[in-house]
Order: C-alpha cells, then sequence, then structure tokens
C-alpha cells in the first residue's frame, strides 16, 4: 500500500458580527489534512492528469501509448479542478493525430475524506467527506488511422 499524502488547510477565523460564532468558535484553529484521492490499481493505460502535470509531457505520452507502443485504448483520468486540463490533452491529441481518434467521457462523483486535526491533542481525530467531480475519458484511435498519422 502507498503511503499517505496529505495537504493542509487552516479553517476561517469566526465572523465576530455573525449568530453563529460560537459554533464557528469550535472549528477555530482546527487543521484539515486532504488525503490523496484513493484509486484503483494503476494500468499502463492509464494517464492521471492533475494541475502540475505538464500539457506537453501528458501529450507526448498520450501519442506514444497509441502510436509508438500501439495500445488498443487509452484512459485519461481527471479530478476536480484538473478536469479541463484532462478534455483539453483529448482535444490536443484529437489534432496531433488529425482526428484520427475516437473518444468517450464518463463523468462521476467521488468521495474524498479529509483528516481534521483539533488544536486540543487530547481530542479525538475527526475525519470529514467532501465530494469532487471527476472525468474518465476513453481514448482509441479509429480503424486504419496508423497509416494516416506520421509517427514521431
Amino acid at each position: 500500500m502507498s503511503s499517505i499524502n496529505f495537504k493542509r488547510d487552516i479553517l476561517q477565523e469566526p465572523d465576530q458580527d455573525c449568530p453563529d460564532s460560537s459554533e464557528q468558535a469550535k472549528n477555530l484553529k482546527r487543521t484539515i489534512l486532504k488525503r490523496v484521492p484513493q484509486r484503483p490499481a494503476t494500468l499502463p493505460t492509464d494517464i492521471y492528469v492533475s494541475q502540475k502535470s505538464k500539457m506537453r509531457g501528458l501529450l507526448e505520452y498520450a501519442k506514444s501509448l497509441l502510436l509508438k507502443e500501439r495500445l488498443p485504448s487509452i484512459t485519461i483520468h481527471g479530478l476536480g479542478k484538473a478536469i479541463p486540463k484532462s478534455i483539453n490533452l483529448v482535444m490536443h491529441l484529437r489534432e496531433a493525430t488529425h482526428n484520427q481518434i475516437e473518444y468517450k467521457a464518463i463523468t462521476r462523483t467521488v468521495e474524498l475524506i479529509d483528516d481534521i486535526l483539533p488544536e486540543d491533542e487530547e481530542k479525538a481525530l475527526e475525519t470529514q467527506i467532501r465530494h469532487n467531480s471527476s472525468v474518465h475519458i476513453t481514448v482509441s484511435l479509429k480503424e486504419g488511422a496508423l497509416k494516416s498519422v506520421n509517427l514521431p
């Protein structure tokens, strides 16, 4: 099993003018650790896109899987803010192959788990569940596409 990585967020200070400030005070100075999303075992045909991913590298990798390694299909995965980049990757791939690809997109909502660390170390660790959108795009070459596409 892989190690768990976290992203830290600190909750906001309570609003003094808000009537629910006593409720907000309970949330004061708690640290939220965002766990890395769980995903099934990665296949050689999977490409996971993140905000930090470089488009050129993703495009070259996708082209090499389809054209050089001649895989029947690849799947491009994007979560949250990476969804537009995932779609953009497919559009660039379509342009690079001169419209010689077919693609099918599936959207889903995934549950993500956050750990909440209380300020008082004697209190128990809490978790919260939040939802985020995801996209899974299966891309394959059209029949006879290898003849019409120039290999890099």
